[in-house]
């Protein structure tokens, strides 16, 4: 049955005085029966205001189009993207109702647009979006991804690498999101991830300058501010509820100072408004995680339940746990953006009373990722955004923390010291077959487990037509990667290309080519595409690496940088038990050194890797 698409008319009496439900005779007043019965053709010939649904919108032009149409047709309308979209300029400024639907596809500001800007009056909802590398360079221009002043709302959205001009000496911030300062700047963000965004000034994933703000399930980690404070949020202005959000690895100008004391507020810093901070975790991040002004500018309702670093501002920790939570970040736990409480954390199952209740309309039944809160019915909620049993790494493999050795290389030195073992040549013949991986045609591997699995994919499977056109061989590998496994064509190639399938958008990554036995090799960490390209690969020799004095001492580092030479192991201390891995061409900071190892930090994740595979920058010990 078809709903009523128009209004009921008017019940006009039908007895024998002809009266209107109000009591006017029709019969005693012949021009207002001709009024009302206009009134009523009107009201059955005019089809009233309805939503718009604007689908399949796969292209730049097609966005634009309908944002244009949505916004003067006068209705609350619904933009459908089915597609990752690039933009070619700042897409139209929001004046009116937009729910965008994304579908997990991306819109990419191409470094160079800022994809929303809500100005007063509009309503704008993002839902299960991407939005990438977006930019702005406006003086006073605040926020490269969103740039909210009306209402806004975001469920499961991302917004990652947002830039604002680092380099002009005017005030720019939020390489993520600015809320600014309308009276209609009501804000709600769900279930969200806002990281590795950068700005100049204060707040590099987001800064807060008015209206209320609702923050709850969302991991804001991998913001910099290189010349301002609150490298993850700074509220200026406003109100802001923040409940089970994790922020960590976010980074302040190390060198500012004065607005707030001496504290520049790594993770979250409050300079004027309200504040509401329950069940978060607030640590890992650059210069006094926390940092809340101590004056008539800031009102504090209610601060509980949260782990925050020691060396906050007192009035963030009093109270507060400042244990370190343990956390595995997405470089290590690989399962997506956020950070998960490591086994033994002190945020699991710390939370006794879970929050049932919605906090200005958003639930927190579930997690970041939709899982229920707590893990298990009777049991205690954790601290963050993320529900999780505890992180426990993969177990390690046995090999070396770098690329596999060529053919010659044995587990002991000439001298008879004692050395790390290095998994020595074996022929593809010698090589039992565990997985999918060692029954290809013209392909070894080593370091693949049963759960390992590889196919031999053409163009259409790349997926990317200029990597595709140049391929001389490529294999698609899933299932369960350790850690340096190695992968050799008898094709000869020069260089590599990786496809990350883990992320989405899909990353690539340059890997470097080493000949071994003829055969041209590489070696990954994780599921994606191995795409050998032509050239000739250099041939390797190593020795392997002599273990580092059992009383070696630990040297405390300043102003050293790292590159990593090839994928590395990330291990829990000098030599010690694997937690992760690292790609190949990063350039990390070194916190100290002990021995051969040298302790970084990648994303707020830190751990030890082998100082025979990395090139040093600065002053790095001897």
């Amino acid at each position: 049955m078809k709903p009523n698409l128009f209004p009921p008319p008017p019940v006009i009496y039908s007895n024998n005085s002809c009266r209107l439900a109000g009591g006017f005779d029709l019969r005693a007043r012949p021009s207002l029966k001709l009024i009302l019965l206009a009134a009523v053709f009107l009201l059955l010939s005019a089809s009233p205001a309805q939503a718009a649904d604007f689908n399949n919108i796969d292209t730049y032009a097609k966005l634009v189009t309908a944002i244009n149409t949505a916004l003067t047709n006068g209705f609350a309308d619904t933009i459908n993207i089915t597609a990752d979209i690039t933009l070619e300029a700042d897409l139209p400024q929001i004046t009116s109702t937009i729910t965008f639907n994304g579908g997990g596809n991306t819109i990419n500001g191409d470094g160079k647009y800022r994809p929303f800007n809500n100005a007063a009056g509009g309503i704008l909802t993002l839902n299960n979006l991407i939005i990438n590398n977006a930019y702005t360079a406006g003086r006073f221009d605040h926020g490269a991804s969103i740039r909210s002043v009306g209402e806004l709302t975001l469920n499961r959205v991302t917004v990652r690498n947002g830039t604002t001009d680092t380099t002009a000496a005017d005030s720019i911030s939020a390489g993520g999101i600015f809320i600014g300062s309308g009276t209609s700047s009501l804000v709600k963000i769900k279930d969200s991830a806002i990281y590795n965004n950068r700005s100049r000034n204060n707040g590099a994933g987001i800064r807060i300058d008015g209206g209320t703000v609702t923050i709850v399930n969302t991991s804001i980690y991998g913001n910099t501010s290189s010349h301002g404070r609150g490298g993850g949020i700074n509220l200026g202005g406003g109100t802001l509820h923040l409940y089970h959000s994790t922020i960590t690895g976010n980074t302040p100008d190390s060198a500012n100072s004065g607005a707030i004391s001496s504290e520049a507020g790594g993770g979250i810093r409050v300079y004027s408004g309200t504040v509401t901070m329950v069940n978060n975790i607030i640590f890992g991040n650059g210069r006094d995680d926390c940092a809340i002004r101590t004056d008539s500018s800031v009102t504090i309702t209610q601060i509980a339940g949260n782990i925050i670093e020691s060396g906050s501002t007192s009035n963030c920790t009093s109270g507060q746990t400042t244990d370190d939570p343990r956390l595995a970040g997405p470089s290590v736990h690989r399962l997506g953006n956020f950070y998960i409480p490591r086994s033994g954390s002190p945020a699991i199952d710390a939370i006794s009373s879970c929050i049932t209740s919605a906090i200005n309309g958003l639930s927190l039944a579930t997690d970041q990722r939709g899982e229920p809160r707590p893990r298990l019915p009777g049991t205690n909620c954790d601290i963050g955004a993320i529900e999780h049993a505890g992180y426990v790494p993969p177990p390690p493999p046995s090999r070396e923390d770098s690329a596999p050795q060529p053919p010659g290389v044995s587990g002991s030195s000439a001298s008879g010291s004692s050395v790390r073992s290095v998994v020595s040549w074996i022929p593809p013949t010698a090589m039992p077959r565990a997985s999918t991986c060692l029954t290809l045609d013209d392909v070894w591997t080593d370091g693949a487990t049963q759960s390992t699995q590889c196919q031999r994919v053409s163009g259409v499977g790349i997926g990317n037509e200029e990597i595709a056109a140049s391929a001389v061989d490529a294999v698609d590998v899933w299932g369960w990667v350790l850690p340096n496994t190695q992968i050799c064509f008898f094709a000869s190639g020069g260089s590599f290309k990786f496809i990350d399938t883990g992320l989405i958008p899909r990353v690539v990554y340059d890997l470097p080519a080493y000949s071994q036995n003829g055969m041209s090799c590489a070696t990954i960490d994780r599921a994606g595409i191995l795409v050998l390209l032509p050239g000739a690969a250099p041939a390797r020799a190593a020795s392997a690496p002599a273990s580092p004095a059992a009383a070696a001492q630990t040297q405390a580092l300043s102003n050293c940088m790292v590159r990593t030479n090839y994928l590395l192991n990330f291990r829990d201390g000098p030599d010690g038990q694997v937690i992760g891995a690292l790609p190949y061409d990063v350039t990390l900071t070194a916190l100290e050194k002990s021995g051969g190892w040298f302790k970084v930090d990648y994303h707020g994740e830190q751990g030890w890797i082998s100082a025979d595979y990395v090139e040093p920058k600065g002053n790095c010990g001897g």
